[in-house]
């Protein structure tokens, strides 16, 4: 018997938005990864069975959540770029971009070591090989701007082998919002620097040495934040 201070809360009704919403994340789901656009807005509303106002406000929902673009004239593009809501909103937050960075570099302290961590523990083959292609490429590239982005890869691909979802998520937004940093880090230390640190990270990773792997990040993480004190401190 539920005691008569206790009432029972209702869960609430999804409405038509949000479940059609879920639909389409469903539906994007099990797309191939060189299917990016998504059919009309009209062909949408035929197959859910909805009017072209819900579709329009679901993509629109969707579009905030950085699961999909729309582009007027051409249609309405998946982009997977989940991250973009959480980096864009701490730009927001914090618009001074060297607090910003600082701030970063504090969490990635806290998190990277152990998603580094977790990739030894937990990375499969495909996981590798993924990790093995970026750092090949990262030792090819010659352009500052290229290389920062490639650096941010790096770093996702790491989490995303850590086999954390959420890990994934948060560092993709870091990354995302650190590309500034990594530039200036670069720059700073040159490229070679960086080059060196991820293929440790990466040895350990695939051979399976979890504090190595750890240790390895920390001390990446931790010069790298030194060279952006130093990068603000060139006049």
């Amino acid at each position: 018997m539920i005691p008569a201070a206790v009432t029972a809360v209702p869960l609430r009704r999804q409405s038509l938005v949000e479940q059609t919403c879920v639909r389409l994340s469903d539906h994007i789901r099990e797309l191939s990864d060189g299917d990016d656009w998504l059919p009309s807005e009209r062909d949408l509303a035929l197959r859910l069975g909805v009017s072209r106002p819900v579709v329009r406000e679901a993509t629109k929902r969707l579009e905030l959540q950085g699961l999909l673009e729309i582009q007027h004239g051409r249609g309405i593009k998946v982009i997977h770029q989940l991250q973009r809501p959480l980096s864009e909103s701490l730009r927001l937050d914090i618009p001074d971009a060297f607090q910003r960075l600082r701030q970063l570099n504090e969490v990635r302290r806290i998190l990277e070591p152990e998603s580094a961590r977790l990739a030894a523990l937990r990375a499969d083959g495909a996981a590798v090989a993924a990790l093995e292609a970026c750092h090949a490429e990262l030792s090819g590239c010659e352009d500052p701007e290229q290389a920062a982005r490639i650096d941010a890869r790096f770093h996702e691909l790491v989490a995303r082998a850590a086999g954390n979802d959420i890990i994934a998520l948060v560092l993709s937004s870091l990354g995302d919002l650190g590309e500034a940093s990594r530039r200036l880090t670069i720059t700073q230390s040159g490229l070679h620097k960086v080059i060196a640190h991820h293929g440790g990270i990466l040895t350990a990773i695939r051979e399976g040495k979890a504090d190595k792997a750890a240790r390895l990040m920390k001390l990446h993480v931790e010069e790298a934040a030194g060279d952006l004190e130093a990068s603000e401190r060139v006049p």
